[in-house]
């Protein structure tokens, strides 16, 4: 949500609503993956979706149900909060009421304080090397999740926006490899790697970026919309091409926006001899030829 669906101003724009409901007039299945908790459901109640993951993997709903549900609990991280110097950072849990509709927000300053179970811990303001050493005087029951803003979830293991999205994808009957995932964030990794796609946002961090597919733009330039606009066309394009002996015979009318496509995807290309020209009898225009050789495409100038 973060950084991908929602802007600056934690708004989504028109332009991103309108690609959404798009996609669930086509029968596309639409789940959201989030570190934020409960007010999530507030942020998207402009927008319909068939599921979504909150608190990086804890709770998964289903169709607006509860479909999964992990707690925290006091016994299993006594140890831990004894090792840390609760002074030096800030160590922060919330805790759900049975109906999730309201969130509490505590600063824990003592083990004492904490509640037997809760529903999220965090630690906020405290740089990585800090991180990976209280890493180690964690249980082998949780582990910690960093984001780019400096926040670190306690999870338990197998907890996180991959597999919260796994359980959906296998409760709706979808393969991994059919989902396309958008993603800013190093939680949001594994998802981009996992999915048939993965789509980084401009303002991604370094590591996204480097493991995605694809880059869009930014979370502020509509990069969701601009990337599934450009799917549109690419769908649109196979209507346009007819490929055969990897010989992809283009009209003359339609390169402008191939070529489009192909910058919008960071497709390389280069002229070069024209192969053959081909009239067509119903207009003036005339078809040149794409070469696809060892996963390039070699462009030819049209006459």
């Amino acid at each position: 949500m973060d950084g991908t669906l929602l802007d600056s101003n934690m708004k989504i724009s028109i332009k991103t609503k309108k690609c959404l409901r798009e996609l669930q007039r086509d029968m596309i299945k639409i789940f959201i993956a989030t570190a934020r908790g409960i007010d999530s459901f507030d942020l998207l109640k402009d927008i319909d979706y068939d599921g979504i993951v909150i608190d990086s993997g804890m709770k998964v709903f289903y169709n607006d149900n509860l479909f999964k549900k992990n707690r925290l609990k006091k016994v299993d991280l006594c140890e831990f909060i004894q090792k840390i110097d609760l002074k030096k950072v800030c160590l922060c849990i919330c805790k759900y009421d049975p109906s999730l509709k309201l969130e509490s927000v505590q600063k824990i300053q003592s083990q004492k304080e904490l509640p037997d179970v809760f529903d999220k811990m965090y630690i906020q303001n405290v740089n990585m090397s800090y991180v990976d050493s209280i890493q180690e005087k964690l249980s082998d029951k949780y582990y910690i999740l960093s984001t780019k803003d400096l926040y670190h979830f306690l999870l338990p293991h197998g907890v996180s926006k991959y597999n919260g999205i796994l359980e959906l994808a296998k409760h709706a009957g979808i393969q991994m490899g059919e989902i396309m995932a958008f993603g800013d964030d190093l939680p949001d990794v594994e998802l981009l790697l996992a999915c048939g796609v993965g789509i980084a946002m401009g303002n991604s961090c370094e590591l996204a970026k480097k493991e995605a597919d694809f880059v869009t733009k930014s979370n502020d330039k509509e990069g969701v919309a601009f990337c599934l606009n450009w799917l549109k066309k690419e769908i649109i394009l196979r209507n346009f091409f007819l490929i055969a002996n990897n010989i992809l015979i283009l009209n003359v009318q339609k390169v402008f926006l191939f070529l489009e496509v192909l910058s919008a995807i960071g497709v390389e290309f280069r002229a070069i001899k024209v192969v053959s020209t081909i009239p067509l009898s119903a207009s003036k225009s005339t078809c040149g030829f794409l070469m696809i050789d060892s996963n390039q495409l070699l462009l030819v100038d049209l006459v």
